[in-house]
């Protein structure tokens, strides 16, 4: 796998944790939220931040030592 198959695997992830967390702003306020938004994408950099996006990529390349 190449580092490019990589980033695309870790932008599916990120995807998914930009949905999810629209989708809980959206329950907290009652109505639907942007996933542009500034509180979701300030969200989703925190999360990353804080050691997710580590993890992100260690669960992605596990299966390839070469990387």
């Amino acid at each position: 796998m190449s580092a490019t198959e990589v980033i695309l695997a870790e932008l599916s992830e990120i995807e998914k944790i930009i949905a999810n967390e629209a989708r809980l702003a959206s329950e907290r306020v009652g109505y639907p939220v942007d996933p542009h938004s500034p509180e979701i994408q300030a969200r989703v950099a925190e999360i990353i931040l804080s050691g997710t996006g580590e993890y992100l990529r260690n669960l992605v390349t596990a299966a390839i030592p070469s990387l």
